[in-house]
């Protein structure tokens, strides 16, 4: 669960860079595609169901929204 913290934690990071303008959309986007293939996988949904609370509203919102959309092969 260690990891899985540090991984969400990244990209929580990233998210919000990217709604301060830190980032460039392009860079984002790509990062974005390969957290909701990682959100798909085993274990991930238990995981978030305990710790989604600890991140940021706008973070929250937008991961529980990816989980319910199927990533793109």
């Amino acid at each position: 669960m260690l990891i899985a913290g540090q991984v969400v934690n990244l990209y929580e990071g990233l998210y919000l860079h990217r709604q301060s303008g830190a980032i460039d959309d392009d860079f984002f986007e790509n990062r974005w595609k390969t957290f909701h293939h990682i959100m798909h996988q085993p274990g991930f949904r238990r995981i978030w169901q305990r710790a989604g609370a600890y991140y940021a509203v706008s973070f929250t919102s937008a991961v529980d929204k990816l989980m319910n959309e199927e990533p793109e092969p």
